[in-house]
């Protein structure tokens, strides 16, 4: 039973230590772990601006492409698997659909998203994906927008947002050609979401395992 006992022990222990080793931070340098000091930690304020237009192509009706492009957060600890935060806000604006201003501006729905943040093969890379609160609503956005004949009056979301993550200086995260779900009055018959931001704050931006 005391050998026994004393195995459980080091499984455990090895386990324990597997586990924290894995876990991710954020980190200002390309490291894996990330070197102590060099971590951003709980609280760190996420801001991301538009690296190219976001691009809504959906079909028949044509595509939407909107100029400018907002998504805020901040980190709710200092590492975890996966390392957690909350998105506050996210913005669309001076949005064209087939080429024509939109009068509106998308709303964002249900802003108050999560964020699951988790270090990747690649050193700095990773994964950035935002979902719902238990209760909430999916991620995602409302168009009303009428130009000559198209209208589009519908909300478009999609349960899990994963964004792939390349760090540095900006850290860049893209979604490329993601379905997205459709309810309204005026919606395709589909729709594909392209987005691709900066990290503009912190600078620079790393997914790494924590120290």
């Amino acid at each position: 039973m005391r050998k026994l006992a004393l195995i459980f022990g080091v499984t455990a222990g090895l386990l324990a230590g597997a586990s924290s080793a894995s876990a991710t931070t954020l980190c200002n340098e390309a490291a894996n772990p990330c070197p102590e000091g060099r971590r951003y930690n709980m609280g760190t304020t996420i801001k991301m601006a538009q690296k190219a237009k976001v691009k809504l192509e959906m079909g028949g009706l044509g595509n939407l492409e909107c100029n400018k492009s907002n998504l805020e957060g901040a980190t709710t600890a200092n590492s975890g698997n996966p390392l957690t935060g909350e998105a506050s806000s996210f913005t669309l604006k001076e949005c064209d659909l087939n080429g024509v201003r939109c009068a509106n501006d998308p709303a964002g729905v249900g802003t108050n998203w999560v964020m699951n943040v988790e270090w990747g093969a690649v050193v700095g890379n990773g994964t950035w994906k935002l979902k719902k609160h238990l209760g909430g609503v999916d991620p995602g956005f409302s168009v009303n927008c009428q130009v000559g004949g198209v209208i589009v009056n519908c909300t478009f979301s999609k349960v899990e947002w994963i964004l792939t993550t390349t760090g540095g200086n900006p850290a860049i995260l893209s979604m490329v050609k993601a379905v997205m779900n459709r309810a309204g009055l005026a919606c395709p018959a589909n729709a594909e979401l392209t987005v691709e931001y900066e990290v503009t704050e912190p600078k620079p931006l790393f997914i790494s395992k924590e120290p």
